[in-house]
């Protein structure tokens, strides 16, 4: 249980270090930045409510095929959605079979896709 918190404050510091060093933002979460398409917006509020439902898998893969462009956008979902997982607790995630290990992969890969692996090495390490 320990171990789980503590990778899921890693994953919300990755978040917190990119939108610093990308944006110059020192938030706790992306909600507060705009997206500029509004296609996005309504596709990350579709992910948020996937999630909710216990459509955990099926939310990352989403978000993997939504973000292909590598937008600004695009990076935005992934940390909104990153965000909001690791406010799920450890029996809500349980339930709906999505382990704390595969959100920390997840998190990894998709960091390393925008350029930003050593963020995530530097804090995500194993």
């Amino acid at each position: 249980m320990f171990e789980q918190d503590y990778i899921m404050r890693q994953i919300k510091e990755c978040v917190a270090v990119a939108m610093k060093l990308l944006f110059g933002l020192e938030a706790e979460t992306p909600a507060s930045m705009e997206f500029q398409n509004k296609e996005k917006r309504d596709l990350s509020d579709r992910l948020i409510r996937e999630i909710d439902d216990g459509n955990i898998k099926n939310a990352i893969s989403d978000m993997y095929l939504n973000t292909l462009d590598k937008t600004k956008d695009d990076l935005i979902l992934g940390l909104m959605v990153y965000t909001h997982l690791c406010e799920k607790d450890d029996d809500f995630l349980d339930l709906n079979s999505t382990s704390i290990s595969e959100i920390k992969e997840s998190a990894k890969e998709f960091f390393s896709q925008f350029g930003l692996s050593s963020v995530s090495d530097l804090i995500l390490f194993d």
